[in-house]
Order: C-alpha cells, then structure tokens, then sequence
C-alpha cells in the first residue's frame, strides 16, 4: 500500500510544479487569478498531504493558497494548507517558504483569537527565521511583527515595542522608509503608543504614516483601512469622537468594498463604530449598529467561523450591554452581559482583556443598582487583570481605579476613595490632559473628598492647580 502512496505522490509533482508556475502572489489584486486556481490546488492537496510530498513548489501553492482564504476570512479552510508546511519543519532544504506559511498560520491563530498558540509558533518561527535566514531578513521581520502584535493585543505593550523597533529598522534598510510594509510597521507602533496612552507621539506617528502612503499603493487598500481604524482608536480614547467616526467610517467603507459585508474585518469595523456611537451618546444609531453586528455573529457562527464565533459574539453583546446601561435597562443590560461573560471566559487565557472589559461593565452595572458589595467584587476582579497585564500606569487601570474611588465616594467611604482618586488623577493629567472632561470630574470628586476627610489645605491645592 504504501508504494501506490508514494506513486500518487510523485504523479502530482508535475501538476503542484505547474500550479505554482501561475498560481500568483494572494494580494487583494489578484484576488480574480487566486480565486480561480484555488480550486484546482484544492485537487491536489489531499494527495500531497497523504503521499508527503515536500517539494518546494508544493509548499509555495500550499502557502499561497492558504493564505488567500486567509486574507478573504475563510480562517478554517485555510488552517490545513499550513499545516502541510509545518508537517515538514525539520526537513531540508529551503527553508524560505517553509517559514513563511508557519508566520502565516501563526497569524491565522491570532485572527482566530487563540493569542497563546499565535505567539508560541510565532516564537518558534522567529527563532528558526534568525537562526536559518538572519536576524535582518524580511520573513524575520513578519515573525517580529506578528510577535509583537499578539502581544500588544494581550496587553504585553513593553514586550512589543523593541519587536517593533527591530521590524521597522528591517524594513527601513530593505524595502525604504516609504514602502507599504515599513508603514504598517510604523503605523502598529504609534497603534501601541496610543494604547499605552502616549496619544501625542501616536498622533504624529499616524500622520507622518498617512502623509508617506503613496498614490500607487491606492486610497482603498485593506492595509490602509487597517491604519485608519487603529487612528481611530487612539482619537477614540481621547474622547476626540468626530475625529475618530470620520477614520473608522473611511476604514468601514474600504472593508465593505474589498472585503465584503461579512468579512470578519468588516464586521470588526461595524463594532468599532457602535462602540464610538455608543460612547458619543448617540444611542439609536449604536443600537442598530450592535444588532447589525449580532446578526452577522451568528451567521459567522454557522460557517466559516464557528471557533472564534464565540468569542465576538461575546464582545458583540458587552457592547450592547453596557449601551443598556448607559440608558438605564439594566435588567435586559445585565442579561447581556453574564451572557458576554459566559462566551468569553472559555478564551480568557487568549484575551484576559476582554474579560476585564466585561467584569468592569457588570461592575458599574451594579454600581448604578446600588448592589455595592457586588460592584466592588466585579470592579475589583478587572482591577487585578488590568494591573497584571497593562500595569499601573495605564488608562485603562486608571480607569478602573476611578471606577472604584466613585463607588466608594457614593458610599460615603472617604478614605478608600482617597486611595484610588490619588493614583488615577495623575496618570489622567499625564494621557489627557487637565482640562479634558474626564480628568477635570476627577479632580472635582477628589476635592470633595479630601474636603469630607477634613483635608481643606489639600483640597485648596488641587483647586488651586485647576485653576
């Protein structure tokens, strides 16, 4: 048996070699071509797996193939194709292609929201892109900068950043400061520095990205989309909403025509400018918006999606949730979110995040029903998350300690409040500013806190320092 295996195997060496003569790099450009081919790779990969073939070529087609259903969201019908190339991991030669279809089915992971299985292969492939290619080699440069993304996404910011340097600095010297992968890797840094609250270094960061994104790279491609969304982040969490709707709903549109109404990107778009529309106050729109994104969510669910379905359905109905809190249906909000709660928890380990994200919402959520005790134990649990993976000086802990030193203030337990308010107005003052909204109700409660403690001559220097 195992000679008719190796038969079929060496008959389809001519047509993989054939196939990979025209099978064409899978960029959205070639979407036409790719599309066309990948049924007639799709033939031969049964036998190539079965028969073990591991031929150059056949990794190349596997590889490409793979990663044009990858970028047209079809992450489970892609998995298998790389996994031909990791199957032959240890063996020579040419470990070129090899290596890229394993950066590409470590970023498949990520796509997927299985952060710790992207960055254990990530790891492994940069070690093997160092060691086999060079530590200044561009497929070196992919391993660093997927790398570093799971780990900006994880929260890990001070772990990302020198990945992200070394990546720039590759690709500065091999493809110029002005080459669209140079700018992606520029535009994730100053997404990180918006993260980690340097929003004045992410600002200019983003524009001097956007003013080098030449003509011939074309205003509608699916990597421009990605910057204008993740400027729109930043703007987002300065609160700088018509800034920030104007950048997401440019990305939205150029998702919607390349990608498809029901591409993940897509829908990740529709959900970025609920949440904006939401946080903006504008409540009849983020409704429409987050039922929209439901509805895809559980179509997703039944197709091409079904593990990380999951996952987004559970961000899907926080954010629907805490927009029921914002206008007072907390019964309904609170049904949302323990159901966000129970699809989120099975991917804590991925995105403990997002976890914490829901766990300070059901905080609030209590705070606002006057159920204290529970509220600090939800507000307490995103507290330890936050601190663990973001540190104490970011906004988002901040945050979380604001959240706190309110609860206790409404309860009238001054010196708990006193605690928290300390260490979140600073890092306020430092991200937005003294005189942004956020920062100036802080600096109000912590006057009147340090009054009711019997602390006139501090409350007088803060008041004087608002001045």
């Amino acid at each position: 048996m195992r000679w008719i295996v190796r038969l079929h195997g060496s008959l389809w060496n001519e047509p993989c070699k054939s196939l990979n003569a025209v099978f064409p790099e899978a960029t959205s450009a070639n979407w036409k071509q790719c599309e066309r081919y990948v049924l007639h790779v799709q033939a031969c990969q049964p036998f190539v797996a079965q028969a073990g073939v591991s031929l150059l070529e056949t990794t190349r087609v596997l590889g490409e193939a793979g990663y044009y259903l990858q970028l047209r969201g079809q992450y489970l019908a892609a998995e298998p194709w790389f996994l031909h190339a990791e199957a032959f991991k240890n063996q020579e030669p040419e470990p070129l292609e090899r290596l890229r279809a394993l950066n590409r089915l470590a970023r498949l992971y990520g796509l997927q929201s299985k952060n710790v299985q992207a960055e254990v292969l990530f790891q492994q492939t940069l070690k093997a892109c160092e060691h086999q290619l060079g530590p200044m080699h561009l497929e070196t440069a992919v391993s660093l900068s997927g790398l570093a993304f799971v780990h900006l996404i994880q929260g890990k910011y001070q772990q990302a950043e020198p990945l992200l340097h070394r990546t720039v600095a590759i690709r500065k010297q091999e493809l110029g400061m002005t080459h669209r992968l140079t700018l992606e890797s520029l535009g994730d840094l100053a997404l990180l520095w918006g993260r980690a609250g340097r929003y004045e270094q992410a600002e200019h960061l983003f524009e001097h990205v956007l003013s080098g994104w030449g003509q011939g790279m074309g205003t509608d491609h699916p990597d421009l989309a990605v910057m204008l969304n993740n400027m729109a982040i930043v703007y987002k969490r300065q609160a700088k909403y018509e800034q920030a709707e104007q950048w997401y709903q440019r990305a939205l549109l150029i998702w919607e025509k390349q990608e498809g109404p029901e591409h993940p990107s897509t829908v990740h778009g529709l959900y970025n400018l609920a949440a904006l529309s939401r946080d903006w106050e504008k409540y009849e729109q983020a409704e429409r918006l987050f039922q929209r994104v439901l509805a895809l969510c559980e179509k997703q669910s039944e197709r091409d999606y079904p593990e990380m379905a999951p996952a987004f359905h559970g961000i899907a109905l926080h954010g629907l949730g805490l927009l029921s809190v914002k206008q007072g249906r907390y019964e309904q909000a609170e049904g949302l979110l323990l159901r966000a709660l129970h699809l989120l928890e099975p991917s804590a380990e991925d995105e403990p995040l997002k976890l914490a994200d829901v766990c300070h919402s059901l905080g609030m959520l209590c705070k606002e029903q006057g159920r204290y005790e529970q509220a600090e134990r939800w507000l307490q649990r995103a507290l330890a998350t936050r601190e663990r993976h973001l540190g104490a000086d970011h906004p988002e802990t901040a945050t979380n300690r604001e959240s706190l030193g309110f609860l206790f203030l409404k309860q009238e337990k001054y010196e708990q409040a006193e605690g928290f308010f300390q260490s979140a107005l600073p890092v306020f003052e430092r991200c937005y500013g003294r005189a942004h909204p956020l920062t100036s109700k802080m600096a109000r409660a912590s006057v009147t806190v340090l009054r009711a403690l019997g602390k006139p001559t501090e409350a007088a220097h803060l008041e004087g320092k608002r001045a």
